[in-house]
Formats: structure tokens, sequence, C-alpha cells
């Protein structure tokens, strides 16, 4: 191939030498853009035309070029711009310029200038010339070349857009503006196995195409490309394209993205209204079913069929366009689509002809388009002139050595790549129970669920080549068609495992894919005539087997590409399917454990489980794809080349051992085509490819040690697969969520109501804190602060209310330890624990740890609620409290007792430190005398200062006890609803059951953990500290006569409070837990009555287990046979205290 330097190329450029006609007969053809080294042409066969290379609108550094055959360069013409508009003698001229001229000269620059034309003058026979339009782009026409660039130009400023500045220059056009036959990138008749007739005019689209997904991926000038030409008669072909040649201004035609849009509609006017306008091509024998190029903005691709032209009723045009119209133009309208079955019928000797070309890299371009036809020899032995071959040897060949090819930077393979986490299978109810951990067997190996997830990463490496030729009309058809795929996968993934209960997976099982839509990239489009889309996903299938299966496991596997190159697939006679997969063993790819047993379920070769994951990779192509029938009149052809490498993960069982085995099937390469070519639709075959691995195995033990007991997973989302695979054995009981898992269903649980706001369902008079320290996350939909990990926290603001209507002022609480997941307390606080349900998965079971699993979530606790101090002092000052969700109304028992304002309003002495108002109070009556009594109280309740009685719990736990402590719902009734927890159907109802018994079940824990040792101390230690702070107050106002010697009584308003409404109110939490339990009992007693007898003997079993469980919940909290159950330990609360109310 010859190639030619940049210095000759710009020495060319800058000659402004100008040859008679490129556009003579078929034999020059201009390149695509490309850098100057890299723009090939046929040794001894083509050479550059002069000045034939020109930048026309390609990227900086690239340039297009004008060729012609060796012996048939065209005579070289001289131009130059003469003094004014006359041409020296022998010259004539093709274009003006208004050379500017200072006419008076200032200090500062030229004040004055006039325009003088100059004249370009060049040997006659030129082609037509004329200057780009500064306001469609300043580039050239498709079928022309730039010859000049002038600062000048027809303005004297270049293209200035701003009056009186100075623009960039101005390109001067060269070429046949009337579109006697627009250059392409090679020569037409290398591109059809009939030649055209000389008086046809090819169009063409090329597109240099990138990647639409990651716009990372660097890709050479001619990687990938689409290359479409049209040729026909100009009766049937015409353009309507500016920047090709045409006379016509599109007023209002928008670009689109929409496919599916089956017509548009669009407003044009003729801009040359001169014998030389070419604006009624498009109605040479009518305009209706004229194939029309049209401008790059219009539409959503470059060819469009005309369905009607007619006056334009809207005739508005914009002030600029119709300054440079004529002056009786008239706006026309065109409407058109992509329904190529609607071309005028051309005669059989002159129809239109399509090419189609489509590749991933430079060489495709190299071999299939910019390549001259094969010449054959005649019976006499002489070489034909001219040969367009059929025979498959020659495409073979040029495949063969598209793939050999190493010019890297435009021949590398084009990645499509796809990330996925995905819930590929789960079964969380069966004969043993329903979802998710419902209704099962506290034995494993009962429980009746399986759940399979799949994660990873695929890139497929891609390589492909095809080109199509064929005619438009008289018909759609295609003459020939040839093409190839090619992938190298790498891929890397983890399938887990967790599952137990009795399998029975049939052959057949439905196979699906596990991204919801393909990737696709470079692909290309035109619609109506071809469409090509490069797709990426990977499918999943679960494999026959059967038997007994307790697992939870999790299996690495990676997929690397062959040594040997990639996969192949090609277009008939094109060669051999060929390809295999790199070496895929990975040592400690398992992890976790597995049982099985064989029973009548399994099959002779011992499979239990086995799930195929299969990475994918096709080409999709359409052609002709918009016939008024959608395809169904025969016209539309279809396509796949497609590459699968399956991959199984099997579990495997004899009568001592189990195993779990990473295999390799083989790879499939396939082409399926309808309606395209007879030959790609004779190949049928499901070619089958030695992967060149055996199967490895990852684990394999002895059987009867499968994993631990555990609470089966339900992992949120719609799995891929369905069915119903998995039944168990053995009689169910009703199995609790961990407190941790219930904010899944319920998030409302995690709100912090020492936050910002608090429930919406508490009465706008009950104290919550206001503007909390930092921009708080909200569980959607609800208030309240979402009780995420907090580094150390600054106090929080609370409201007091005072008396009277007299509004409201803040009171902030201290700083706290917080962090690490109780990690940060532990620190400071060795007691701080972690607290929890011990057996969590025991519905009847309330019994607390201090060693909570790391992996819950904890909030430090402050044991007496925040929001209980300000409370109390909003109590102290109007003696009562308002009502909540689940409390009455409280006034103080002691109606003449209440504080007066300006002993504890804002600006109070309670508010200022000891030493400020109480000077002489005994030595030691004070610990901190620069402390007020307002700070003590808080620094009690627990801060940085004061760790001690501080704990971790688990954040649900910790929300609900303060839902409790402030004797909210909390379970709200809006909850309730939202979660159908009166539901009582089979499967769903079973499910919302325990749901709900999961949560029931917080209420006596809470009491459980409030009575807890080292928890119940904290909380008598903080009540029994405020109160003595109290007593202090009350005795310094008596000490200095505040109060006009009246008893002030704070401390006596304090132990009123906490027995009355603290603890009254944890207490009454009981009513609306025997509330629900009642309800649920009543619920499912129908339910029972309904089904007997039972016609679903499992469904009766379960809805069984769910009343003796509610039933023994109730029994254990029932305040006539248990009355000590529900009640808060206070030995020990307030010295000599006052009887409880």
């Amino acid at each position: 191939m010859a190639r030619f330097s940049l210095f000759c190329l710009l020495a060319a450029w800058s000659a402004s030498q100008v040859h008679a006609s490129w556009s003579e007969g078929e034999n020059c053809y201009k390149t695509a853009c490309l850098p100057p080294d890299q723009i090939d042409l046929p040794d001894g066969q083509s050479e550059v035309a002069a000045a034939g290379i020109f930048r026309d609108n390609c990227p900086n550094g690239q340039y297009r070029v004008v060729a012609c055959p060796s012996d048939e360069i065209p005579v070289d013409w001289s131009c130059q711009w003469s003094t004014d508009t006359n041409c020296p003698a022998g010259k004539t001229s093709i274009a003006t310029r208004n050379l500017r001229h200072c006419l008076v000269q200032g200090n500062g620059g030229c004040l004055q200038y006039n325009s003088i034309p100059e004249a370009y003058c060049c040997d006659p026979g030129l082609p037509q010339c004329n200057w780009a339009d500064c306001f469609s782009g300043n580039t050239c026409g498709t079928n022309q070349v730039e010859v000049a660039l002038d600062n000048s130009g027809t303005s004297g400023l270049g293209c200035s857009f701003f009056f009186g500045f100075q623009g960039p220059p101005q390109e001067l056009c060269c070429g046949d503006a009337l579109d006697t036959n627009p250059f392409l990138p090679v020569d037409l008749s290398w591109l059809y196995p009939t030649l055209p007739p000389d008086t046809d005019i090819p169009r063409f689209e090329f597109e240099h195409i990138e990647s639409q997904l990651n716009k990372a991926i660097e890709v050479g000038p001619l990687q990938p490309f689409g290359f479409i030409v049209i040729d026909g008669p100009n009766t049937t072909v015409a353009n309507m394209a500016k920047r090709d040649g045409s006379h016509i201004e599109f007023l209002d035609c928008e670009p689109s993205t929409k496919q599916d849009l089956k017509v548009y509609t669009a407003r044009y006017l003729c801009m040359n209204d001169s014998d030389e306008s070419n604006c009624d091509d498009v109605h040479l024998e009518g305009a209706e079913g004229t194939i029309v190029k049209l401008p790059e903005e219009c539409g959503y691709a470059s060819y469009g069929v005309v369905h009607e032209i007619k006056p334009s009723e809207d005739t508005r045009v914009p002030h600029e366009l119709r300054k440079r119209a004529p002056v009786d133009g008239v706006v026309h309208e065109v409407t058109f689509s992509y329904d190529f079955t609607r071309v005028k019928r051309a005669t059989a000797d002159d129809p239109v002809y399509v090419r189609i070309d489509y590749g991933s890299q430079a060489e495709w371009f190299q071999q299939a388009v910019n390549s001259p036809p094969a010449k054959k020899r005649s019976e006499g032995g002489t070489l034909k002139e001219r040969f367009w071959s059929n025979n498959e040897a020659l495409w073979a060949q040029k495949i063969a050595n598209t793939r050999a090819s190493t010019n890297a930077e435009d021949n590398e393979l084009l990645p499509i790549f796809a990330n996925f986490s995905q819930l590929i299978y789960q079964q969380t109810s069966s004969t043993c129970g329903p979802s998710a951990g419902t209704i099962q067997q506290r034995a494993v190996s009962d429980d009746g669920y399986l759940s399979v997830l799949l994660s990873g990463y695929v890139i497929a490496q891609l390589r492909w080549g095809f080109s199509m030729v064929g005619t438009i009309s008289p018909t759609l058809h295609l003459e020939e068609a040839h093409g190839f795929f090619d992938t190298q996968f790498t891929s890397a993934g983890q399938l887990w495992v967790d599952g137990s209960g009795v399998l029975d997976i049939p052959v057949g099982t439905p196979r699906e894919h596990v991204l919801s839509a393909d990737v696709v990239d470079f692909n290309y489009t035109h619609p109506g005539i071809a469409t090509f889309n490069p797709r990426l996903n990977v499918a999943v299938q679960l494999l026959p087997g059967g038997g007994e299966f307790n697992g939870n496991f999790t299996v690495n596997f990676v997929t690397l590409p062959s040594a040997n190159g990639s996969i192949t697939t090609n277009s008939a006679g094109m060669g051999d399917f060929t390809g295999s997969l790199g070496n895929q063993a990975l040592h400690n790819a398992f992890n976790g454990a597995v049982d099985a047993a064989l029973n009548n379920n399994s099959a002779s070769d011992g499979v239990i489980f086995a799930a195929r994951i299969t990475p994918q990779s096709w080409m999709e192509i359409t052609v002709f794809e918009n016939g008024p029938n959608g395809g169904a009149d025969g016209t539309t052809g279809t396509a796949n080349f497609t590459i699968e490498i399956p991959r199984d993960i099997i579990v495997r069982t004899d009568e001592g051992t189990v195993s779990v085995v990473d295999a390799y099937p083989n790879i499939m390469a396939e082409v399926f085509s309808t309606n395209i070519s007879t030959s790609w639709e004779a190949d049928a075959e499901q070619h089958l490819l030695d992967p060149g691995n055996e199967p490895f195995v990852v684990f394999e033990e002895n059987t009867g040690q499968g994993p631990a007991e555990r609470i089966p997973p339900n992992i949120a989302g719609n799995p891929v697969l369905q069915g119903n695979y998995v039944t168990c054995n053995g009689t169910a009981t009703v199995y609790c969520y961990p407190p941790s898992n219930i904010s899944t269903y319920d998030p409302d649980i995690l709100n912090d109501f020492d936050g910002e706001n608090a429930d919406s369902s508490v009465d706008d008079n009950v104290l919550t804190g206001r503007a909390f320290y930092y921009a708080p996350r909200f569980v959607p939909g609800k208030f309240g602060r979402d009780l995420e990990e907090r580094a150390t926290a600054p106090g929080r603001p609370f409201d007091v209310t005072l008396p009277n209507g007299g509004g409201v002022f803040t009171t902030t609480s201290s700083q706290y330890i917080t962090g690490g997941n109780g990690n940060a307390l532990l620190a400071v606080n060795p007691q701080a624990g972690r607290y929890n349900v011990e057996d969590a998965g025991n519905c009847e079971s309330n019994t607390v740890t201090t060693q909570g699993s790391n992996s819950d979530q904890y909030a430090s606790e402050h044991i007496l609620e925040l929001n209980t101090f300000p409370e109390a002092w909003s109590f102290m000052l109007s003696g009562r409290v308002p009502p909540t969700t689940q409390s009455a109304p409280y006034s103080t028992r002691f109606s003449n007792l209440v504080v007066p304002v300006n002993l504890m309003g804002p600006t109070s002495v309670f508010t200022q430190n000891w030493a400020a108002w109480d000077p002489n109070a005994p030595p030691g009556t004070h610990s901190d005398v620069n402390q007020s009594p307002e700070r003590a109280i808080w620094e009690a309740m627990g801060s940085l200062l004061n760790p001690g009685v501080l704990v971790n719990a688990e954040r649900v736990i910790n929300g609900f006890k303060s839902r409790m402590w402030r004797a909210i719902n909390a379970i709200s009734e809006d909850r309730w609803t939202t979660n159908s927890w009166d539901d009582t159907t089979a499967i769903a109802g079973v499910v919302h059951a325990n749901e709900a018994i999961s949560e029931l079940r917080l209420f006596p824990f809470v009491i459980n953990y409030l009575n807890e040792q080292v928890v119940n101390q904290n909380l008598i230690n903080v009540a029994n500290r405020i109160d003595a702070i109290f007593q202090e107050f009350d005795a310094a106002i008596a000490r200095n006569n505040l109060n006009n010697g009246a008893a002030t009584g704070t401390s006596t308003l304090w132990r009123e409070f906490f027995y009355n409404v603290v603890i009254r109110r944890l207490e009454g939490a009981q009513g609306r837990y025997r509330e629900l339990i009642w309800r649920m009992i009543d619920n499912w007693q129908n339910a029972l009555v309904v089904n007997n007898p039972p016609q679903n003997s499992q469904y009766y079993a379960d809805i069984q287990q769910i009343l003796t469980s509610l039933r023994e919940m109730r029994d254990n909290f029932d305040p006539v046979n248990n009355p000590n159950e529900f009640k808060v330990n206070t030995n020990g609360l307030f010295p000599n205290p006052a009887p409880r109310r």
C-alpha cells in the first residue's frame, strides 16, 4: 500500500492548484478523514490528485485525500488572485473575494476601510466553485474539496459573525455542486457486483462510531465504522442536503433519536431560483417514493423516502434566512419516512443499488471496502477487465487478513462489559412453611428454602466485519452478504447458595438473562436499511438435580481468553468456527459448607444441585425492517451471530462424600438467519467447541458435615428464575426474625425521637427535640432521625414549655460518646456491652444478652431517654403532661405545687451556676459550683464525662424502647395496615404473621432489658442522681429565701413525674401489646375455622402453629396470672419514696 508524508500533503495543499474535474467518470475518489501517515492507496494504481489534500470537516490533525488512477491524473491548472475582478488572458474567474483596504489611518490603527473585489483566476474548464456558508459550519460539501482558505472571503473579514471583528478564514470549495457524481471514499466500481451507469448519482453515509457507554475507550480513526452507499437514477435518488450541494434550506427539521417515529414532516425553502437551481431534482418523475439524502440535523438517519411534498401552511422564515432567500420563495413541506418498500419501482436495467459495510477495525475497511474487485480469466485464458467475485474463498481470505492484522492503533478488539449482582432464585415457601423463615423447622435440614445470588463482571472483546450488497428497487434484495463476529471473554464471578430442604429440579427449567437489558455498544443503524447491534448478557439456568440438600457456600470462578485468540463465527463458507478458553482453575475457590444425600429425586449421576452461568455475546442484524407490515411481508431480514461460554457449578454426592465441581461444557457458536442470505440460512447448526478445560473439584468431604444452624435469608428484589423446586420434611414452628431484620419491613422503628422531630402520631404538645446538630438522614415518608453511626455526639436542643401559653425555650443536652458500632463506648465503659436478644429465633424467648453479634448495628443508649428531663421540667412549671397516642393527659396530684417561672424559667437561677446565686452553701454541698442545676442533670443522664451510665443497644431495640418510653404506639396502626398484618392467607398471610410476631415480642423484651442488672442499676442511679440534684436545688432556694418561704418541691414533682408518667407509660404499653396479640388470635382462629376440615394440610398446620405461638406470648405476660411480668423493677428508686400511683 502506498503511503505519503504530511510534508507532501501540505505541499500539495499550499500550491493553490486545482484540476479540471475530479469527478470525471468513476476514476477519482475521496478518502475518509485520517492522519496523513495512515492514508493508504493501492500500490501502482492511484495517486493523490493535485491540491487533493484538504481539511474538510475532519478532526484536528486529520485530512481527506482525492486520489485518482495513476494513468488518469487530471491536468493541473494554476490559480491566483487578481487585483480586481478581471482575469488575465487565458484565465477564468471562479470566485471573488472582498479584500479590505485602509482609507484613513489613525494612531490606533485603521479608522476607515473600503472593500475591493478581487477575482480568483484559474485555467478554463474548472468544476463549479463557491464559498462555504459561514452560517452552516464553513465546510465544503461531501462532493467538493477545499482549494483555499481566505481571511477576506465574501465579507472582507472571513467568517465574521460580529461586525468589525476578524473571523476565521472562509473556505473556497470546488467540485461539482450540481451533483453529477459526488466523491466517495472509494472507487464506485469497487462497491457493486454490477457497475451502476455513469449517469447514476451515488449518495453515501460514512459514520465513525464511538462507545456510547464508556467515553474513556479510545478507538482508531476507522474503528469501528458504518458505511452505506445508495446509487440510482436521478429520478429515484435525489439530494436535499445543503452540505452536499443542494440549494434547499430546511427550516425546522429537528434531530431525533426516536426510532419508533413512523413519519417525519419538515419545512424547507429553496434558496436559489436561477436556472442552475437543483431544488426541483426531487420532483423528477414525481417526488413520492424518491430516496433523498437529508441534512445531518434532520430526522434520525441520512436517507429517507418521500411521501409527499406540498406548499406549507406555515410560511414563517427566520429573518436572517429571508434576507438571503429569493423574493418569491415558497415554503414547502416534505413528509418522509424510513420505509424503503415505498421507493419508486425502478427498472431492472437501472435499479437502485445499496451497499452496507460495518466493521470494528480499519483493516476491514481496507479489505472489504477500499479494495478493487478481483479479475478472472476468461475461457480463452485472458484476464477479464473486471469481475466482482462471489468466490467464498476470496472473502474468507479477506476475513483471515482482517483477523491477522497487527496494527494496534486501529485494529484492536473493542470491549463491551457489564457488572452484575442479582438474585437468581429464591424459594422461601414450601410444604414446610412460607417465606423467609416464617413457618420453619428449627432443624435447618428441613427448612425448605433456597436462595441463589450471582455477582461479578464480564468483558467481551469483540471483532467483526460485515459487507452486504443488493438493491432497494425494483425489489428489496441482497445479492451478496459476508461477515464474521469474534469474541474474547474475560469474566469473574461468585455464586452464593444458601438452602436447605429436599430439591427436585426437573429437566427443561427456563433459562433467563441476569441483566434486565442487554448491554449494547458500538451499534450502527440506519432505519429501514440496516441495524447492527453488538450485544452482551449473561444467561442463568438451574439444571436437573434432586436429593436432600443443606448448603451455605460461595464458589468463585473466572473465565480467561485463550492464548490462541478469539472464539470465531463466520457466515457460510467463510471457514470453521474456532476457539477455546484459557486456564480457568481457581484454587481456594470454595468457601462455606455443604451436605447432601441421595433420595428418590436423585439421578444416577448424583447431582443434587447445579446452576449454569453463560456469558453471551452476539451480533444482532436487521435489514429492511420498516415495511408496512412490520416485516410480516417477508422483506425484513434478521441474523444473529452468537457465542456462548457456559459454566456449571455442580453439587454432587455418592454414598459417602459430597463434592462441588466447577465444570466447563462445550462452547456454543452459531449463525441463525432469515431473509438475508440463503447460504447463511443453510447453516442451522450449533457449533460446539471444546473449551480446553477439565472439570475442577473445588470442594470435597465426607457427608454429614453441613453448615451450622442459621436463619434463612430474605434477599430483597425479584429473582431471575421462578419455580417451586424445594420441599421439606418435619413439623414446623414459628421462627422469629432477629431485631436487626425488622427494620427491613418497619423502617419507622429506626427513628430516634431524641432527634429533630417526633413521630407524626404524637400530639403537637408533646415535647420533642428541635433542630438537630447535623443534617439528618430521614426514613422516607417519616419524621425522626435515622440511627446511623455517629461520632462524638454534640448536645441536642429540646423545647421546654412555659405555662399559660407563654411559649417555649430551649435546653441542650450534653455531648456523649458514640461510634464504631459500640467500640467507642466500650473503650471508656467496659460494661456498655452490646445488648440484644439472645435467642432471636425463638419468639417465646426474651432473654437479654450483653454480647450481641458484631454484625448487628448498635447505638449508644441513654437509659433515661433524653426527652425525660425537658418534659419533666415543663411538668414542674405547668403541672401538666399532654396526652400521647398511648396515654391520657396527666396533671399533678399536688395542685398547689408548681414551680414559679422566675425560679425555673430560661433566665432563672436554675440555669445559672451554683456559685453565682448560692454562695453561702456549706462546703461540699455542690459537686461543681461552676455548674448550673440544669447542666448537672444533663451530665447525670450520660455524657462524655459520665459514660458509665450508657450502654450499647441494638438499634432496633433502642428505637422500639424509645417509642414505649414516650407512650407512642410502638407499632402504629398505619404500619400494621401497610404491612397487611391482618392478612391470614395461605402464603402471604403466614409471612405477615411472622413479621408481626417478630416485632410484637419486642414489647416484653424491652421490659426485660430495663430489668437487666446493669441497665436497671443505671436507670435507678440516674433517676436518683437527678432527684438528689433537685433536692440540692430546693434547699438552695430555701437557704437564699428565693420563694418567699414556700417549699419549691422540685424533688417531689420529679418523683411524681417518674412514677406516674415514665413508669406508667412503659408498663402501660402492655395494653397495646395485648390488643394486637388478641387481634391476631381472633384473625387466625377465624382462619382455622374456615379451613376445617383442611383443604391444605400444610396451611392448616401453619395456622395451628401461629395460634400456639400467639397464645404462649399472651399467657407469658398475662397481668392476671403473671402480674409482675410486665413491670419495671424500681427497687432502690428514691430514698423514702413516695407511693407508686
